[in-house]
């Protein structure tokens, strides 16, 4: 095991945070897989970007995952099928497990946190994902690029997470995962607000 990976594994150990941002009731359950492998002495995340044509959110920046089947049996197997499914690989094993997200729409996603012992090939279904990039681990973990919007709809006021990658936003439900990612391995919140 390298160091890097050791470092990180060591910080996840810490007890899980409850992230308080999302308190609306949920309808739906859903899982994703958050997708780490090294590559030069560096982690990284792999994201995918859903097919423009897609019903629901078409275009957006996400992690491998979706909604729970229950012949699945439990979300874990979910996340690894819908990883299967969209980018054609599995990662070799599970390291851990964050609380639920629950976004604005109603889904309580589990994110779980998928180790590729070599960067993975990927084979994106081109029916669920246009493309996958990977953004170094580093780069998700500096609180300075998540921004905290907090917009008004039908009267509630919601949080929404951005974070910049080159010329792209990763957004929304996504990004919320990353800063609760963050919140776990650093102890605290930290964004920039923006209204």
């Amino acid at each position: 095991m390298t160091r890097t990976r050791q470092q990180f594994l060591t910080r996840f150990s810490l007890q899980p945070l409850q992230i308080d941002d999302h308190k609306a009731e949920f309808q739906h359950r859903a899982a994703v897989v958050i997708p780490l492998f090294e590559q030069h002495q560096q982690l990284h995340v792999l994201f995918t970007q859903r097919a423009p044509h897609l019903r629901h959110h078409g275009g957006q920046i996400s992690f491998p995952g979706g909604r729970y089947d229950a012949a699945d049996g439990d979300l874990a197997t979910t996340a690894w099928r819908e990883c299967q499914e969209e980018i054609g690989v599995t990662p070799d094993n599970l390291i851990g497990a964050l609380p639920k997200y629950v976004s604005n729409s109603g889904f309580a996603i589990s994110p779980y946190l998928g180790w590729f012992k070599q960067p993975p090939k990927v084979q994106p279904n081109p029916s669920e994902v246009d493309f996958t990039f990977a953004v170094p681990l580093v780069h998700l973990m500096n609180p300075q690029h998540h921004i905290r919007y907090t917009v008004t709809r039908n009267q509630r006021s919601l949080d929404v997470y951005w974070i910049r990658w080159q010329q792209d936003y990763i957004w929304g439900v996504t990004a919320g995962i990353i800063h609760t990612l963050y919140s776990h391995l650093f102890g605290h919140t930290q964004t920039a607000e923006r209204t």
